[in-house]
């Protein structure tokens, strides 16, 4: 007789009637013999139809309840469940834990080192059905110590491989991590397995909720995980690392790699986890899993590949316009399309290759009728209005305007249809409902369309929900309301009364797991939401309907919809167990209709592509414990350079280019000659005292921060004044005085960096010839000219050219685009330009009487666009007409008078008079600049005449070890040559053997990799503020931004030394902090409460540090964010002084996920500051007031933000 693993309670303890069992407790009741269909159970041998008949039955099995016997059940020798006697003793997770390790290590001392396919036996079993394949693969491999990657389609069972992978590290009595990208997603998976293997063995770490961090397994999100690694590295030697101990690590939507902004996560888990750690990536949507798989076998050890394309519901895919729901695909046998996917378009094809698609898959013929009807009678319709017109005698012009109106009338007739084609949500709601293909997700690309959709669909006359239902409804949403008063807004708990909902980032995180539980109990039928609804959350439904092939992307504005992103939201459909086909519906919107469906979903998927960036937390945290040589073999490791770096290899190997013995001469040559400049650029820097050097090169680079910090403020005040410019050029007066740029005259920065690149290419030719270096020591030593004459100038942008011009009126003769305008300029030509050719309007000044110097210029002629010469994409020249010539003398007349006024009164407007240099925040930050030149001609060094050429070596020593090994751009640009750079790293094995070279893997790596580039950027901003040293060691502001968990971890810390702090009242600090965590990227939000007059202070301090911070990112081509937008912290400032959450939604357009979401983010900062080095005591003491203030219900809550300051500790160490 077989007994269960997992037990059933005590039928002593049960009445006589049916009995209820939930799915953890019966799924571990059963045999292997039992297939598992979702909620649903059968055996190979039993009848279904007898039990699942009744209406009755089906329901409460569709809530995960199942009824059973009153006594228990067993299993016979011929595979069917009859009633046996019950057992009185209680099994638990923890109890069938304990008895399968007792089993695990029998099988470990019987089969010493070859039990691994005994062990995958093992842990195959306590499954209650049969694996498939690909499944039993992967477990394999697991239980032979390999890492996995596998790609399988939605709702195939992957995450069955997570809990395999869990089971073996409980009988290993190791750690499992369980890493997702969503905080809701780990949320749910911590839920589903605290039933499955007992609440004492789960943890979560999300950031907003901690518990029980210390447990066997541990669900968290990706961040997370990454945060851990550094401070275990960080912290080494202090404490027993955590990965120790640990198995596996699961990374579940491992396609998230892709993420533009959180893609860099995935990477470097990848890349520091240790060795000993099997990693196990889940993902539906790869498509280059093999190239994934080799990365991982690179950086991790063996790595198994486990790909399936079998979808256990077959998918089937529709098409809904105004006329209901057509098949989209011609053959119906072929609707398990997504099944076959791998690699490939839904036609069997590899991308690219669409010959044959088309023979094997068709758009359906109804469709196909639809489309050529259309285009039928836009040809007619054309046709007829040409003909209408064939006898009469029309002019030119009358034939252009015909065509441009046929062409209007054409894209009308197009229009039109499409409007009238698509169908209302309503609409949509009916047919589903009508054909039973409810519940159903219907994805709408906006929160605000979300909404709107599920108002227009309850305002259907017909019910979605039974009386039964609507009961069962108002009980659960009455509770969650008397729990949670005020909390949801009302007509969101009556939509969700007719079993509708929305479900996107805008609403509260508990309302949001509300609506999940009611639509997996099958209570609310229609769900409108996001796409973020498609990436993992367990809300399986029946029908999926993609309301738009298009979506709006940030501020790139609208782009496609990916075949990935498609698939990944019609995966949705198709409940295992309950529904025989799924369905997914893609609908007629503005843009897209039935063939844009088609070849979206013929196309191929998308392959990962590395989004690896490095970050300041990243450059402190991996030089905090290893040397730079070290970190840049790190950095080596990302999935980009691995894929670029094989891609040169192999390319080289198939080219199979030589180098001669000329070649070989050539190199060695150049080689001697940098060797030669660095020996002499270290003999010039011995020569000074070391420190006194470095205090010098400081100082410089502090004049430099200082004037583009000036630069960017003046920039800031130039664009506040172009704005005003847009505004009031079309209403100036004729004679206004402007004053015009002058592009085209300074050479930009990339023609900087081409000169650069060709004078060092023609200084390494010399030397390849045999001039002994020399022009090498040129390029190299004069590379600090520019750097000292700063010194000479007050700020960057002097330089900038403009010139005087008398404005006229509107050039009238421009047929659309934007408006342009026409002016006299100094030079003696007629400008015509658009506003954002004018540096300044002086409208404090007289205009000029045009009439008195140009007559009745109004009835000038003026020379037409054949005549004109582009000075710039926004301005123009062109002849002027003799009649304005009088104007000329006036222009350089106000030109004179500008010069003599600026030299007289040097105080008065510099930059050529581009904008007024007397504004208080551009006179204190001049003052910054002359302080800082005087600190650099006060030095002692200052007076020593080699001071330059000493500067020069010093810098240059970098750069030339750079040429030799390939780690540093050898002429300062971020893009290096790598035939050039790296050439010389194995030039002995080479001139040995010249016939036998092979390419060097340093050079291919070196060649292609921009990532070093970025982390060497990166160390140069962090050295200029003191947080690492010169030898590249992390000083004790340093350890403050390894902490430092943000987007920009260098201001964040600069934010958190500010002093002003340590003092601001504990209502206003978080606002803030806030402000340099979140921007306002809406300029519809309304919030009533500005931040207030202290918090202003504080900001206006920060805001002087960021455009310093700014100008450094700039300087060494940094681009990271650097926040400082009060616009949304007035609600934090609210919150602090402690309305309540209705009325702090009063007072603000906001929506409430939005506010929470902003509050927490706050909460998580605040929360570091306890555990952070460096930082004042007296801002700890401030900022635990602060979060006293802030930590209320709902922005934290017992289910979706919990967290306890004793376990928080431990989590911002990591």
């Amino acid at each position: 007789m077989w007994k269960s693993t997992i037990g059933v309670p005590a039928s002593s303890h049960l009445p006589s009637f049916a009995h209820v069992y939930h799915l953890s407790n019966l799924r571990h009741a059963l045999p292997k013999s039992v297939v598992r269909y979702g909620s649903r159970f059968r055996c190979s041998s039993l009848s279904r139809s007898s039990f699942f008949r009744t209406a009755e039955n089906r329901r409460n099995l569709s809530s995960n309840n199942y009824i059973l016997n009153s006594r228990q059940l067993r299993v016979s020798p011929t595979s069917q469940l009859v009633p046996t006697t019950p057992s009185h003793k209680e099994v638990t997770p923890e109890s069938s834990i304990v008895d399968l390790r007792v089993q695990f290590d029998d099988l470990s001392s019987r089969y010493s080192g070859n039990g691994s396919q005994h062990f995958a036996n093992l842990v195959e079993k306590i499954f209650p059905f049969k694996l498939d394949k690909f499944q039993l693969d992967a477990l394999s491999a697991l239980c032979n110590g390999q890492s996995v990657v596998l790609s399988a389609p939605t709702g195939a069972g992957k995450t069955i491989i997570g809990e395999a992978a869990i089971y073996l590290a409980l009988c290993r009595r190791m750690r499992v991590f369980y890493t997702t990208p969503l905080k809701a997603l780990s949320n749910q998976k911590f839920y589903d397995f605290k039933k499955q293997f007992g609440e004492k063995r789960i943890g979560l770490l999300t950031g907003d909720v901690t518990v029980n961090r210390d447990a066997d397994i541990v669900v968290m999100t990706t961040e997370v995980y990454r945060n851990m690694l550094y401070a275990e590295s960080t912290e080494a030697g202090e404490s027993t690392p955590i990965t120790d101990s640990l198995f596996a690590v699961v990374f579940d939507e491992f396609h998230y790699l892709n993420d533009r902004d959180r893609g860099t996560v995935w990477e470097e888990s990848v890349i520091h986890s240790p060795e000993h750690v099997l990693l196990v990536a889940l993902s539906a949507t790869m498509s280059n899993t093999g190239d994934v798989r080799d990365w991982f076998s690179n950086v991790q050890g063996p790595t198994e590949l486990v790909t399936s394309s079998d979808r256990p519901v077959p998918l089937k895919f529709g098409y809904c316009d105004s006329e209901g729901i057509t098949p989209l695909f011609a053959d119906e046998r072929r609707r398990n399309l997504v099944s076959k996917r791998d690699r490939k378009g839904f036609g069997g094809k590899e991308r690219g290759s669409s010959k044959d698609n088309k023979s094997e898959l068709k758009l359906h013929p109804k469709l196909l009728r639809r489309l050529k009807e259309a285009k039928d009678k836009n040809i007619g319709d054309a046709r007829s209005r040409r003909g209408s017109t064939l006898d009469e005698e029309l002019t030119e012009q009358q034939i252009k305007k015909l065509k441009y109106m046929e062409v209007v009338e054409r894209n009308k007739s197009r229009r039109r249809p499409r409007h009238t084609e698509i169908p209302s949500f309503p609409y949509v709601v009916r047919l589903l409902q009508r054909r039973e293909m409810l519940p159903g997700i219907i994805f709408i690309f906006s929160r605000a369309g979300c909404d709107k959709a599920a108002r227009l669909a309850s305002s259907s006359w017909e019910d979605l929900v039974s009386p039964k239902e609507q009961k069962m409804l108002r009980e659960r949403l009455d509770a969650f309301t008397a729990e949670h008063p005020g909390l949801v807004q009302k007509d969101r708990i009556e939509l969700a009364m007719k079993g509708i909902s929305s479900h996107h980032a805008g609403l509260l995180p508990l309302w949001k797991i509300c609506v999940e539980e009611l639509f997996q109990d099958g209570l609310i039928k229609v769900v409108f939401a996001t796409e973020t609804l498609a990436a993992g959350i367990n809300m399986p439904a029946r029908t999926t309907v993609i309301s738009s092939l298009s979506k709006r992307t940030g501020d790139i504005g609208f782009t496609n919809l990916t075949t990935s992103e498609v698939l990944q939201m019609a995966g949705r459909a198709g409940r295992r167990g309950k529904d025989t086909v799924g369905h997914s519906v893609i609908l007629r919107s503005r843009n897209e209709g039935a063939l844009e469906a088609f070849k979206v979903l013929t196309a191929g998927v998308d392959a990962l592509e590395s989004k690896f960036t490095p970050n300041y937390g990243m450059v402190l945290n991996l030089l905090s414990s290893r040397p730079l040589k070290d970190a840049k073999k790190l950095v080596d490791r990302s999935f980009g350079n691995f894929l670029r770096e094989r891609e040169s290899i192999q390319g080289s190997s198939e080219s199979g280019a030589r180098p001669t013995a000329e070649d070989l001469l050539t190199r060695k040559r150049e080689k001697q000659a940098l060797e030669a400049v660095l020996a002499e650029a270290e003999d010039f820097v011995k020569s000074v005292d070391e420190g006194q050097l470095r205090s010098y090169v400081k100082c410089l680079e502090r004049v430099k921060a200082e004037k583009r910090a000036l630069a960017y403020l003046v920039q800031q005040s130039i664009d506040m004044d172009a704005e005003m410019i847009e505004d009031t050029l079309t209403f100036a007066p004729t004679g206004t005085r402007l004053l015009l740029k002058d592009r085209g005259q300074t050479p930009s920065t990339g023609a900087e960096r081409r000169q650069k690149r060709r004078e060092y290419s023609a200084a390494l030719t010399a030397a390849g010839k045999g001039d002994g270096g020399e022009e090498l020591k040129s390029f190299y030593f004069g590379l600090v000219d520019l750097e000292m004459a700063e010194l000479e100038s007050e700020c960057e942008d002097e330089e900038q050219k403009v010139v005087e011009a008398i404005f006229l009126d509107l050039y009238d003769n421009m047929e659309g685009g934007s408006p342009m305008f026409f002016a006299v300029d100094a030079h003696g030509e007629l400008r015509v330009f658009a506003h954002t050719a004018v540096a300044r309007l002086f409208y404090e000044e007289e205009p000029v009487e045009v009439g008195k110097y140009a007559g009745e210029w109004a009835d000038v002629s003026l020379p037409g666009r054949s005549q004109w010469k582009s000075i710039a994409f926004d301005q123009f020249s062109a002849p002027l007409p003799t009649r304005l010539d009088g104007l000329i003398p006036v222009a350089r007349q106000w030109q004179a008078e500008r010069a003599r006024q600026e030299r007289d009164d040097s105080n008065s407007e510099s930059l050529s008079g581009l904008v007024d240099m007397n504004r208080p925040e551009i006179l204190a930050q001049k003052k910054r600049v002359q302080k800082a030149k005087d600190m650099v001609l006060q030095h002692e060094l200052h007076a020593d005449n080699r001071i330059k050429t000493i500067i020069s070596a010093k810098r240059a020593i970098p750069k030339i070890r750079g040429s030799l090994d390939g780690t540093i751009d050898p002429y300062g640009t971020k893009r290096r040559k790598g035939k050039r750079s790296t050439r010389y790293s194995r030039l002995s094995e080479r001139e040995e053997d010249a016939s036998n070279v092979n390419t060097d893997n340093n050079s291919h790596r070196a060649a292609h990799n921009t990532n070093w580039d970025d982390f060497m950027s990166l160390t140069s901003v962090l050295q200029h503020y003191g947080f690492l040293d010169d030898s590249y060691n992390v000083t004790s502001l340093g350890s403050l931004g390894a902490k430092v968990r943000s987007e920009n971890e260098l201001w964040t810390s600069l934010m958190l030394l500010e002093p002003s702090l340590n003092d601001i009242s504990p209502v206003h600090l978080g606002a803030v902090l806030g402000a340099s965590l979140i921007e306002n990227s809406r300029p519809d939000v309304y919030i009533a409460q500005e931040v207030s007059n202290d918090a202003k202070k504080s900001l206006e301090k920060a805001a002087t540090e960021r455009a310093r911070l700014f100008a450094v990112q700039n300087e060494f081509q940094v681009e990271a964010p650097i926040y400082l937008d009060a616009e949304l912290m007035g609600i934090v400032e609210m919150w602090a002084s402690g309305i309540s959450w209705v009325e702090l939604l009063s007072n603000t357009s906001l929506q409430e996920g939005d506010a929470c979401r902003i509050l927490r983010r706050v909460l998580d900062l605040l929360r570091q500051i306890q555990h952070l080095p460096v930082v004042s005591e007296e801002l700890k003491r401030n900022a635990k007031r602060a979060i006293a203030l802030l930590d209320r219900f709902p922005v934290t809550d017992d289910r979706t933000y919990v967290v306890r300051d004793n376990e928080r500790e431990e989590e911002f160490d990591v």
